[in-house]
């Protein structure tokens, strides 16, 4: 099957890898579906935060209370309500933690993990290691986790929602931590 690129051979068929369903984030007027999830406190969302980086249209976030949990984070419910065996997601955007009195544990870069879809069940989450990446404090980070193949293995009522989660200890969010997100952009693939 050399030479094929993003495609498999079904019964003689060629099938090819496609976009059949995209998010994209709109912040300028509200939340645009995020709430919390997994929170202790409160988690404050305000969507159309401008000027920040000389950009407008940003996600503002704002704990109240220090993070214990291990999941800690913002998802969109629903994002995508036709989710088939076999379908693939890439997710990417744009984040800006403002450091504050040490509210992100220290100075140093603070590790996301970003989950596009996928099946809840412990053994699909070592998919998503490769989505975790470091935020720089206070400068806005670009993160781009390319089509993550065999995401979706049951659709047994075990689906899970796009999330971008603050898990690893030392990065979880304190009391007044702060946080920014903007140009979300989520892709179902499937292959056709």
């Amino acid at each position: 099957m050399l030479g094929l690129g993003n495609s498999i051979v079904n019964n003689s068929r060629v099938l090819t890898l496609e976009i059949i369903n995209t998010y994209t984030s709109d912040f300028s007027s509200g939340v645009d579906g995020w709430s919390g999830s997994s929170i202790q406190g409160t988690l404050t969302l305000t969507g159309n935060q401008d000027s920040i980086d000389g950009e407008n249209d940003w996600l503002k976030g704002e704990f109240d209370t220090t993070q214990t949990d291990g999941q800690s984070g913002i998802m969109r419910e629903d994002t995508f309500t036709d989710v088939q065996l076999g379908d693939q997601f890439s997710f990417s955007g744009k984040i800006r933690h403002i450091s504050g009195t040490d509210h992100w544990d220290g100075s140093d870069d603070v590790t996301v993990r970003v989950v596009p879809a996928g099946n809840s069940n412990a053994g699909v989450w070592d998919k998503f290691v490769a989505l975790a990446f470091g935020g720089v404090q206070d400068e806005s980070t670009t993160f781009d986790s390319g089509i993550i193949e065999n995401v979706i293995w049951s659709v047994s009522g075990d689906y899970q929602d796009p999330k971008i989660m603050w898990i690893f200890a030392g990065d979880k969010p304190k009391a007044g931590a702060v946080f920014y997100v903007k140009d979300i952009v989520i892709n179902q693939y499937r292959y056709v």
